[in-house]
């Protein structure tokens, strides 16, 4: 299995694999430049927010700043609403009319594992 399909599916896997690092700065790269937009070019924060979630409906508005380990992962349904400094890590769906206070985090806090003997970092999925 790919590593997206043991995180899926709530395994552990290696953080370390080269097309996930890939997958990830492509994320944090649309993710600067959200975080970089003109408040005012609401048609551009859209673009964006399509490209970084992997499905979102109509009339989102996301308040910058926002970070997606794998945006990807993320789904949001009609009239997402999401106020500064969104921080998603993990799989995540949003219903319809949705809306996210100030400071939101989604994580695991103890999700990544060292192994001894290999010095890869291992993560457990959703």
């Amino acid at each position: 299995m790919s590593w997206r399909e043991d995180c899926v599916a709530g395994l552990r896997y290696d953080t370390t694999a080269p097309e996930r690092e890939a997958e990830h700065i492509a994320c944090a790269t649309l993710c600067w430049e959200y975080n970089r937009t003109n408040p005012s070019d609401m048609t551009r924060r859209e673009e964006l927010l399509r490209k970084i979630f992997g499905k979102l409906g109509k009339n989102p508005y996301v308040e910058p700043t926002l970070f997606c380990g794998f945006g990807s992962n993320i789904e949001a349904g009609d009239n997402f609403f999401a106020i500064k400094n969104m921080h998603l890590q993990k799989c995540l769906t949003f219903g319809v009319h949705i809306k996210i206070a100030p400071l939101f985090l989604y994580t695991y806090l103890l999700h990544y594992v060292l192994h001894s003997k290999t010095c890869r970092l291992f993560s457990l999925g959703k």
